[in-house]
């Protein structure tokens, strides 16, 4: 997320096992790519290098998905209060 905050592009491997929900988001909106060996790591590196409109649809989608879920942590403390 933080690099994705600050308008960078985000690549990431394939165990994120703890962050399921973030990696699915991401990969749906078009917002990061996920790598599966050094190869597809090559690969993408070149193409972000290449591709100055691919950085810049990843880190677009990528601010949009952290402005819709910010707060989210506030909201699950009021619901969880209010169960309580």
């Amino acid at each position: 997320m933080e690099p994705a905050s600050v308008g960078k592009p985000v690549i990431f491997g394939m165990y994120m096992y703890n962050f399921r929900d973030i990696v699915r988001m991401f990969l749906e909106k078009e917002a990061a790519i996920m790598v599966h060996n050094q190869q597809e790591l090559n690969s993408a590196l070149v193409s972000l290098l290449k591709d100055a409109q691919l950085i810049e649809k990843l880190t677009k989608n990528a601010k949009e998905i952290i402005a819709r879920n910010q707060g989210a942590t506030l909201r699950n403390i009021k619901e969880i209060k209010s169960v309580i």
